[in-house]
């Protein structure tokens, strides 16, 4: 009877241990997401790639090699897991806008969803215009055209749009450069990578990160301080991975541009499609980053432009710019069947900082955009309000 006390109570015992080390992580984990460390809030999507998980508190580090130069900003993610626009809740909106797009559509180093573009040129409308217009932000940090052309037709499968834009920041040039292989046109590499790890070998360690928040929370502090001390060690010196040395043999990295460049024209060709299919009208919107975006750039922005940090990779900015601008001026010559603004030289006259890194924008930059793209759909709205009774 002795023993088998003793056994229940060391059962017991490390049973409440477990238990209390879980809640322990549980409520670290929610602390820490509400402080903006990034702990699997975007996990992985049969066909998105991944998306932000509903109803959290999140923020950005950014693309920025100086982050000791950024403020740390936060927001919040709504039931469906995408960035709102709270400026205007309108019961019964009289014009809806689906925007699509990556991170510099998203808001992702705005100082909450007040100031992501879509939020600023919902308020724009209205102050202006006088029109209820509802924009729904569809955009995900690091999608491609591919993924955005996906989730508007989620999107639309439920939902009614007027009004359908596609802007793009970087995304579809960077992972062209990058991963240069056709592939990633569609979902990058490393989202590719994980879909055949989930199918193929459920390992104890994701079994256990999907299950367990203590050894989820010390799986995602354990790489981040091993990072850090990658970061300290290296002195963030290129990589042997690093794009400058691909470009230095025989620049080849430039050779898949037109290729890459006819597949991204194609997927908004077929946004374009979706859209009219569901009695909307679509626009295309290039938008202006670091490199082509400001004639002129602040000391803050030539800090935080100097290149570019993806994990334990430092890519030169003269080769992200080379490559950029040769993307984007085939874009620019390519026939299409889509509306196009092309709004890379907006900031051109701005003597402010706009870009908080190489294609983020902080408020100041998302109102100078919000602002533009206003002006470029302002006779289509000005049919609306003249319709009003």
């Amino acid at each position: 009877m002795y023993k088998q006390r003793k056994w229940f109570i060391v059962t017991l015992s490390i049973f409440l241990f477990v238990v209390g080390v879980e809640l322990a992580a549980m409520t670290l984990t929610h602390y820490w997401r509400t402080q903006g460390i990034w702990i699997q809030d975007a996990p992985y999507h049969p066909y998105l790639g991944y998306r932000p998980r509903p109803n959290v508190i999140m923020s950005f580090r950014g693309h920025c090699a100086y982050p000791e130069l950024l403020k740390r900003n936060y927001y919040s993610t709504n039931d469906q897991g995408l960035n709102p626009t709270p400026n205007y809740n309108w019961e019964n909106p009289e014009y809806t806008i689906a925007i699509t797009g990556g991170g510099s559509v998203f808001g992702a180093l705005s100082t909450g969803n007040a100031t992501s573009f879509p939020s600023l040129l919902e308020k724009i409308i209205y102050d202006t215009m006088k029109i209820k217009v509802e924009v729904v932000n569809l955009a995900i940090p690091g999608h491609q055209s591919f993924q955005e052309m996906l989730g508007l037709y989620d999107f639309l499968k439920e939902n009614r749009a007027d009004m359908v834009i596609s802007a793009t920041g970087m995304n579809d040039a960077m992972f062209g450069f990058e991963e240069p292989d056709i592939q990633s046109a569609s979902i990058s590499g490393a989202v590719r990578q994980l879909a055949s790890v989930i199918n193929t070998d459920m390992s104890l360690s994701r079994y256990l990160r999907a299950n367990s928040y203590a050894y989820d929370l010390w799986s995602v502090a354990s790489s981040k301080i091993l990072r850090k001390l990658r970061d300290e060690f290296s002195n963030h010196q290129d990589s042997p991975r690093s794009a400058v040395a691909q470009s230095e043999q025989g620049g080849k990295v430039y050779e898949n541009i037109n290729h890459r460049v006819f597949i991204s024209s194609m997927h908004y060709a077929m946004m374009n499609t979706l859209a009219i299919e569901n009695g909307a009208e679509f626009r295309m919107v290039l938008l202006p980053t670091a490199f082509s975006g400001k004639k002129k750039l602040t000391p803050q922005e030539v800090a935080c432009s100097e290149s570019r940090v993806t994990d334990d990779i430092r890519y030169s900015n003269d080769t992200i710019s080379k490559y950029e601008t040769k993307f984007f001026n085939r874009l620019d010559e390519i026939p299409k069947s889509y509306i196009y603004h092309d709004l890379r030289n907006i900031f051109d006259p701005i003597e402010e900082t706009m870009l908080i890194d190489l294609n983020h924008y902080g408020d100041a930059g998302a109102q100078v955009v919000a602002q533009a793209i206003f002006e470029r759909i302002r006779p289509t709205l000005a049919k609306v309000a003249s319709s009003k009774p």
